[in-house]
Formats: structure tokens, sequence, C-alpha cells
């Protein structure tokens, strides 16, 4: 077994070195096939015995007859492709040269008097076609054996990107007994490698050229190994393999290969945060360390999409104690388990508890002393809020009161709000008690519960996070799964996205940038159209947009069709991170603010819905 291996081995290196022969060696190779092919069927005519005349007439045609057939191929365009790209196509342009060539021949022939047997010629024809063509597909049905002798006939890949990552993946696509790709070729937008080999595979165009090059080239799927390739260009890339009808797939950014090294096992389905229509904020974390480092960090609402990775960054920059604090036992339990096996070190205190707990709240704060606090705790699905207004003034609005007031009291060196775009203009319960919120946090920036706070109060507002629970893209997903129709609630419907790891990173700068008062915001790029987001989300998982139409059921109560990020009121300004900007506002009405949110929280058991959802935009008219 080893024997055949090692055999097999060889032969599949023999076949490499002959697949990279300049095109001279294909003219030679046919050279030889057409003095065989007229040589044979003279011997054939003539039942091995031909008169000494036709020996002559052979002797005289050889020359022309070998001239014409080359010329031929190469207006045929028979040395522009290579032996294991062999097709159909190629086979129809070796029939049709060999005809014209053997006319040109007979033509010329009649032309000078002196002439082979019109048998001789058409079995001369036969010859060259059957040899022309055999040597064209044997090579590709032997190396088609061999790589099903290893494990299976692999894809025949086009990859983008002639660089460090290309490099690697090509290489390992040759070496590798467990690739299933077979590199045929590379595009690279960069002129200067045009016409370049990689380990034997050549640089043949550019990203417009991905149509034309999978057709000719048989490809199977394209492999878009650049890392460092900006959303517009691999949008583009994505665009031209499914204009081509080519699978693909791309290698994950550089933040996902956190060894260093890439290969084969790393190649993965394009994820639709590609495809944002912008590239995604990068953050130095380092330049943030100081301000966590050796400190006591409480995050509430830790077990979810925002609060755990915050634990997860904030868990990896050392501080002294991570205080996880949330009200959903097997969530908290989860993040738990993933910080104690990824930092065995590190001091965590479990707490589950909810933010409506003043007394717990301020019993947690009072005891451990953290030196800051995000506040992620908070609902956020609009229908849901809009159906129970109590709830989201009870945990987004008292809650937020809660916490606030509890870290004021016990001198919190920071106190960072995660806060909504839906909190601009609200038109649903949802932003409405996020914008309470705001209000209030601003509030205690301005002056503090008792006029006297040390604590820096600021907010980090944001838009729809992807991969976050509960998110249109899950809802996509089980959609798809299921086989069922999407569903979006406008045509027109637009919102702002960020990556869970974007918007945690945001907050973490924020953190270290705030001085007080601020209302942080990240720029995410142009809102995207849902609908556009559900049909790319089709494509990625692999089906074609048509077979999972759309169906638009109408906004829902609370929703608006674009969301905003600042108020017209609200003076922006650039910070020292291009990609961050900055509101500040003065809120001098914090006291009679929390007196009148006490209020509705006194008379929230004996009143309607209604009336709560009616107090709470009572309130933000008034303050705002």
């Amino acid at each position: 077994m080893r024997r055949e291996r090692d055999f097999s081995d060889k032969l599949d290196a023999f076949i490499r070195m002959y697949l990279k022969w300049p095109k001279l060696a294909l003219v030679l190779v046919d050279i030889a096939i057409i003095n065989l092919a007229l040589f044979s069927a003279l011997m054939i005519r003539f039942d091995g015995a031909p008169p000494a005349q036709q020996f002559q007439s052979y002797a005289n045609s050889i020359l022309l007859f070998t001239a014409v057939h080359i010329l031929t191929f190469t207006i045929f365009g028979l040395y522009k492709q290579i032996w294991e790209y062999a097709s159909v196509p190629a086979m129809l342009s070796i029939a049709f040269s060999t005809i014209l060539s053997m006319f040109a021949v007979l033509m010329a022939q009649l032309a000078f008097g002196s002439r082979l047997p019109y048998g001789v010629l058409f079995i001369a024809l036969l010859l060259n076609f059957i040899l022309v063509s055999g040597s064209r597909f044997s090579w590709r049905l032997l190396r088609e054996i061999i790589l099903k002798s290893n494990g299976g006939v692999r894809k025949r890949a086009l990859v983008f990107g002639a660089g460090d990552a290309g490099e690697t993946i090509v290489r390992e696509m040759i070496r590798s007994k467990k690739s299933t790709y077979n590199p045929i070729a590379i595009v690279d937008d960069d002129a200067g490698k045009q016409g370049m080999k990689i380990h034997g595979i050549k640089v043949v165009g550019k990203r417009d050229d991905i149509p034309r090059l999978v057709k000719k080239l048989q490809i199977d799927e394209v492999i878009i190994a650049a890392p460092s390739a900006k959303s517009p260009v691999v949008r583009q890339i994505v665009d031209a393999c499914k204009e081509a009808g080519v699978e693909y797939k791309t290698l994950p950014g550089v933040m996902e290969l956190i060894d260093g090294e890439v290969d084969i096992g790393k190649i993965r389905k394009i994820d639709i945060s590609d495809l944002l229509g912008r590239d995604p904020v990068s953050f130095d974390l380092k330049s943030v360390a100081s301000v966590f480092n050796a400190k006591r960090i409480l995050i509430t609402g830790a077990g979810g999409s925002i609060g755990s990775e915050l634990c997860r960054q904030i868990a990896a920059l050392g501080p002294e104690m991570l205080i996880i604090f949330g009200q959903g036992e097997n969530s908290i339990y989860e993040i738990k388990m993933e910080l104690r096996k990824k930092f065995p070190r590190l001091n965590i205190e479990v707490l589950i508890a909810s933010v409506k707990d003043s007394e717990k709240v301020g019993a947690v704060i009072k005891k451990l002393k953290p030196h800051v606090v995000f506040h992620a705790a908070a609902y956020k699905h609009v229908d849901i809020m809009e159906d129970n207004p109590e709830e989201a003034f009870f945990n987004n609005v008292l809650g937020t009161l809660n916490v606030a007031q509890a870290s004021q009291k016990c001198g919190v060196e920071k106190f960072i709000l995660i806060s909504s775009d839906k909190a601009v203009n609200p038109i649903g319960v949802m932003g409405a008690s996020k914008r309470l919120a705001e209000l209030l946090v601003q509030g205690f920036s301005s002056n503090g519960f008792d006029g006297q706070s040390t604590t820096k109060f600021m907010t980090v507002r944001f838009g729809n996070v992807l991969g976050s629970r509960g998110s249109v893209v899950q809802l996509f997903r089980r959609q798809i799964e299921e086989g069922r129709k999407l569903t979006v609630t406008h045509p027109e419907v637009r919102r702002y996205f960020m990556t869970i790891p974007e918007a945690s990173m945001l907050i973490i700068q924020a953190a270290m940038m705030g001085r007080g008062g601020e209302i942080f915001v990240l720029d995410m790029g142009e809102p995207i159209r849902i609908v556009d987001l559900a049909k790319y989300l089709t494509e990625l998982s692999g089906f074609d947009p048509a077979d999972f139409p759309v169906e638009f059921i109408g906004l829902r109560p609370g929703e608006k069709l674009t969301e905003e990020l600042f108020f017209e009121s609200e003076k922006q300004a650039k910070t020292v991170h291009k990609k961050i900007f900055v509101a500040k506002t003065e809120f001098e009405h914090l006291e009679k603010l929390r007196r009148d949110i006490m209020k509705i929280g006194r008379d929230g058991s004996g009143v309607s819905r209604s009336e709560i959802r009616r107090r709470m935009f009572e309130l933000i008219n008034t303050y705002s």
C-alpha cells in the first residue's frame, strides 16, 4: 500500500511538471503527433508497403503538412490552453482546426500538382484529431484518476489574491494530502503581478475577469485569499462569482487568524459581516489596557450578546476583578464557564439579580466597589416592549436609575450606559425607555444626584448588532433553514449595522476617552436595506434568492422606517479615533426627572399600559 502511495505521489509530481510546460512543449508534441499521423495513414492506406512514388510524395508533403497544422492550431487558440484545462470546447477547436488544416493542405497540393492520395489525407485527418485530442485529455484523465486514488477528485479552484495568504493557500492546495482543492489559476488586481507564477500557478487576470475565467477554466469554486481586502472589494468579487454562477469562499480576517497561520482548514463560507458595505472598524485595545488593568469592573446584562462580549474583551486586559451581573442564570453560567476556561487566574464574581432591584444593586456596588460600571442590561425587542411598556419602564429606565445612582453614591470612577439609535426621536416604547435612560445619565453627568458627583457618566449609542441574540439575521437564517419565506416589515426599511466585536470595542474605547457627559457614536457607514440583507444572506447560505421570496408584513408598532444617530440639537464632534463621533449636551433637571420617574414607578402597578406609555413620552417631550 505504501509503495502504491509513493508511486502515486511520484506520478502526480511528474504530471505536474508536464502540466507546467510552456507553449513550446505543446508545439513539439503536436509536431510529433502530426508526423506520426501522416506516416501511419500512409502505412494503413497501402497495407504497410507503400510504393516508392508515394514515399516521395510523403517526403515532399511532410514539411507543408506540419507547418499548415501548427499554423491552424495557433489560429484556433490551441496553444492558449493548458492540457489540464482540456474541455469540450477545446475538443471542438481541435476538430475544426484539423479539418481546416487538411483542406488547406489539399488546396496547396492541387496548386503545386503533387499530392498524396485522398485516402491517406482522410486517414491522417482522423488520426490527427484522435491523437491531438488524446494528448489534451489523457493528462487530465490520468490526473483525475490519481487524485481519486488519493481521496477523491479535487475541486478546480480559482484563487483571488497573489499575496502572502494566496501563496500559502496555493502551496497547501498543492502539497497537502487533505486538500480538496486543485489550484488552477490566480487572479489579483495588482497589475504588476499579472503573468507571474506562484508555485507554478499563473496569475491570469483581475477581479473583472472572474466570470470569463470561470467559464474558460471550468472552475468549481473561487477562494478569496485576501484577508485584508476591504468590504467593497469583497462585494465586487462576490458579485463577479454570482455572475459566473460559481461557489465562493473566503479566508478569515486577520483578527481571526490568532496563530498567524493560514491553512486549508480555515477556508469558510463568507459571513454576512463581510458584506456590510464598509470596512469593519478596528481598535487598538492595548492602548486602553491601563484603564482596566488591576481595576474592578462590573458589567450588568453580562449574559447578553454585548455584555458577554464585553466580558471576553475586558478579561483579556487584566482586571483585578470581573463582576458579571445578570438575571438569566443559563447565559451567566455559560459566560462564566467560558471565562474560567480561557482565563483561569481571573478573579470572577457572579451575581444573579435584576437591575430593577434597587436594594440588591446598591448592596452589590457598595460591597464590591467597582471602579468601572458598564450598564448593558436592557430589554431591546421593539414589538415585545410595545406590548409590555411597564417592563420597558421598570427595567430600562428605573434599572438605569438604580445602577447610576448606586454608582454615584459609591464613587465609581466611570459609568457607561449602552444605548441605541432607537433613542433618537423615538416613536416606540423601547426607544422611549432608552431615551429616558440617556437623559438620566446626562443629568448625573451634569450635577449628580446630590450635586457632588465624582463619577464620570457617559453613553454609547449604536445601531443593530449583527449576530446578537434575536437579531434579524438569526430570524432570516432560521427561515432559510426551514425553507420558508423571508419576512421583512417594509421594502424600504433600513438600519445601521455593526458587529458584536465592534460594539464591545466601541464601548471600551468610550470608557477610555470619556471625560463625562459624552454620547459616543460609531461611524457605521450608510444604513442597509433589510430586504438586501435578506437576499445576501440567502446567497451566502448557498441558495438562489428566487427560491426564497420576501414577504412584506408591514411595520410593527413602535418601529421606524429609518433610524437616526443624533438629535438635531446635539452638537457633533470628532474624537481622536476617526471612526468615533461624540455629541454632548447639558441637562440640568436630574432631580425633577428622577422624581417624575419614581412617581411612575410607584403608580406602575395601578395604571394601564397605555397610561405608562403616555407618561413616558410626556417625560421625553418635557425634558428634551
